[in-house]
């Protein structure tokens, strides 16, 4: 979906692209926009309303569109006396004869036959004020952005503040219906008032998941290391088993660390951590959902273990190869996520430590053991181990069959088959024809009577004694038999003895 703000922010330099800049931009689209979107909201409703209520209605909405943007509220037509005058136009003060005029022209145009009419000022009758209020299912925050809408077109005063600061306040242009928004990522409180009508929204702050949590022993420094996708962090540590250590919940700073190849973005640092085994817990300020860890500083280490086995992997010369260690191969039962290395890969096989992932084109066949370790923060370590086989490249033997009668062909340019072997005698068939599609059409192979393939089989699926008919089709749509083709071409194929 089209959105006006991120279009804006586009064309803005990067050192322009504030939330503030792209709102005051988009107010100044505003009519535009709202005036493209009013009309299409408007030509569903009045198809809708003329049925219920008439042509008098289609009239007022045809007045208001004419005198757009020059008249100072709205054009509403209301029931005459029905002996002099059949309907009255109310239209605002002010407007001009030159868009009266306009006005008569819609009415005389459009009206009933027989009608009659009368533009009546609203100074010259008691219209009834009209009453603002929010559309249904506005305003509202998410965490992205504050969204809001009125029930009534006008312009009106607007404010919005964002916890205590005001970033909007002027008069803004309304189409009933049609939403305004404000992008805004780390506000809390927001206060919209549109008008007479006004409303507070509160955003929920404490969205975030830790993902992982770990630990790190720099000398006299103990390191509690979350890892968070959104919000603060808060962390506290107490001693299990035999460790008297007891702490409450503080805030942890924003801080980038790696352990064994693994990344934190939060931190809470102790000093004076003693020998023991002790209990991390983490959660997301304001969340009640707790993560916990738990570890031994100063007493034997724990060696990670094997939590999943990679399996044997197969692959063929000249064919490209990759596969990814998982990340939780291994686990450290008192440390944080070992560290994973790699050996045994042929070459020109090479090994990507960050991604884990062993890749390339294999160029010799064999078999070959893969070890993988994994290391904890004490130097520990673990091997899993599993085959890579490398199998032969598919031979092709492609002499053509003997017999004129074996190919039969129509229309050679478009498709052209060949026969081509492998050294089990088995077949597959190869378009020769060197056809160059034009733009906007597709190519379409039906083989046998199966459903429609965009290429033909590169496998050799095809065994001496049988005959196939193919169809090639150059076109918009799969249709073979439809008239609209570009070009078309037919085989039928003896599958016979190899020469």
């Amino acid at each position: 979906m089209f959105s006006l703000a991120a279009f804006i922010r586009q064309l803005l330099p990067s050192n322009l692209r504030t939330d503030l800049n792209v709102l005051f931009i988009q107010m100044l689209f505003t009519p535009v926009v709202t005036l493209m979107k009013s009309i299409e909201a408007d030509r569903q409703r009045l198809l809708i309303e003329a049925r219920a209520t008439g042509q008098v209605l289609i009239l007022q909405e045809l007045c208001n569109r004419v005198a757009y943007n020059s008249a100072i509220g709205p054009i509403y037509l209301l029931e005459g006396n029905y002996s002099t005058i059949d309907f009255q136009v109310i239209v605002p003060p002010g407007l001009g004869s030159s868009m009266l005029s306009n006005i008569r022209g819609v009415l005389d145009k459009h009206k009933m036959a027989g009608k009659r009419y009368q533009l009546v000022e609203q100074a010259a009758y008691n219209a009834q004020p009209t009453v603002i209020a929010w559309e249904t299912g506005y305003p509202v925050l998410s965490s992205t952005k504050l969204t809001w809408a009125i029930n009534t077109t006008g312009t009106y005063q607007t404010v919005v503040s964002v916890d205590g600061v005001e970033i909007l306040n002027q008069a803004v242009g309304y189409t009933a219906g049609i939403s305004l928004e404000y992008s805004n990522t780390v506000g809390t409180t927001f206060v919209v008032t549109v008008g007479s009508i006004s409303a507070s929204l509160t955003r929920n702050v404490a969205t975030g998941v830790i993902n992982r949590l770990g630990y790190w022993k720099f000398g006299a420094l103990l390191f509690i290391l979350p890892n968070v996708d959104v919000g603060d962090v808060e962390v506290k540590l107490v001693g299990i088993g035999s460790t008297n250590y007891s702490d409450t919940y503080q805030d942890a700073s924003v801080g980038n660390n790696t352990v064994s190849g693994v990344s934190y973005n939060r931190q809470r640092i102790y000093a004076g951590i003693g020998n023991g085994t002790y209990r991390a817990y983490a959660r997301v300020k304001g969340q009640t959902t707790e993560v916990t860890l738990d570890f031994s500083l100063g007493v034997a280490n724990q060696s990670p273990i094997v939590s999943y086995e990679n399996p044997n992997q197969t692959g063929k010369v000249g064919v490209f190869f990759t596969y990814q260690i998982p990340l939780n191969t291994f686990t450290d039962p008192d440390g944080p996520q070992p560290s994973i290395s790699v050996g045994g890969y042929p070459s020109p096989l090479t090994y990507d430590a960050p991604t884990r992932t062993i890749s390339g084109t294999p160029t010799a066949t064999g078999t070959h053991t893969i070890t993988v370790t994994g290391t904890d923060n004490q130097g520990a370590t673990v091997q899993d181990v599993f085959i890579l086989t490398i199998n032969p490249a598919d031979t092709v033997d492609p002499p053509p069959i003997t017999g004129a009668s074996s190919i039969v062909m129509y229309n050679s340019n478009v498709f052209k088959p060949v026969i081509q072997y492998n050294s089990s005698g088995m077949a597959r068939i190869v378009d020769t024809s060197g056809f160059s599609v034009p733009s906007g059409k597709n190519v379409y192979y039906f083989i046998s009577g199966s459903p429609y393939v965009t290429s033909l089989p590169t496998t050799y699926d095809f065994a001496q004694g049988q005959t196939v008919t193919i169809w090639k089709l150059v076109a918009t749509s799969p249709d073979r038999w439809a008239n609209t083709f570009y070009a078309k071409g037919f085989s039928i194929i003896y599958i016979g003895q190899p020469s």
